[in-house]
């Protein structure tokens, strides 16, 4: 807000969960205090406007929002099949769902030994995306020495920072494949507030300044 400007008595935010179907007042603050504190109760698109004491008229249904923040602190679901082709070759074939998928962050890699070094398996192409939520593909790469076992790693993450991996274990036994273990790996979100359009995504409670850049916040 514009320091050398009158200032209102309070500044107030209204926050909808169902893109402005119905707003609700949410928090009121000073002016000098700068900041919004909002908590999200559940994962969900958040719309917020801010609107000042000398002007308090309430947005409605046709007010457009000045922030949207996307709450996201779900894993992506993943899932993982290795297998042996025909040739030999080694078949890894993926599947990863998310509302807020990032597809590029795909990697997949694997190693012969148990604790041996984990190798990149070059994916080809980029994996087949759907309006963002699904990356679905295999790839296929061949060892040069013999086998006894193989373990396979896949790892993705959406745009909030949550990531996912998936192990799976091909036991060979005379170049066939005889049985397959899986072990899954979750791990902890980061937060990430990047320069995303329409909408941010964050992966915890959102912390909103208003917009000083925009000094007079009236009704629509």
């Amino acid at each position: 807000m514009n320091p050398s400007a009158p200032q209102p008595a309070e500044v107030l935010l209204y926050v909808s969960g169902n893109r402005g179907k119905t707003w609700s007042l949410y928090q009121r603050r000073a002016p000098l205090q700068n900041k919004f504190n909002f908590q999200a109760g559940e994962d969900g698109e958040y719309w917020f406007v801010v609107r000042t004491s000398d002007n308090p008229a309430p947005p409605v249904a046709t007010t457009a929002p000045e922030k949207i923040v996307v709450v996201d602190r779900t894993e992506p679901e993943l899932d993982l099949v290795v297998k042996r082709g025909d040739a030999g070759q080694l078949v890894a074939i993926y599947r990863a769902d998310d509302v807020n998928l990032d597809p590029a962050s795909l990697a997949l890699s694997y190693r012969v030994e148990e604790n041996g070094p984990w190798q990149p398996i070059a994916l080809g192409r980029t994996p087949a995306e759907s309006a963002q939520r699904a990356a679905q593909g295999q790839a296929t790469w061949v060892v040069s020495e013999p086998l006894a076992q193989v373990q396979v790693r896949a790892q993705i993450a959406d745009r909030a920072g949550n990531r996912r991996e998936l192990q799976k274990g091909l036991v060979l036994e005379s170049g066939a494949a005889t049985t397959s273990v899986t072990r899954s790996a979750p791990q902890t979100p980061s937060a990430d507030l990047g320069q995303r359009h329409p909408a941010d995504t964050v992966d915890q409670d959102a912390l909103l300044p208003w917009l000083s850049e925009n000094p007079s916040v009236g009704p629509e």
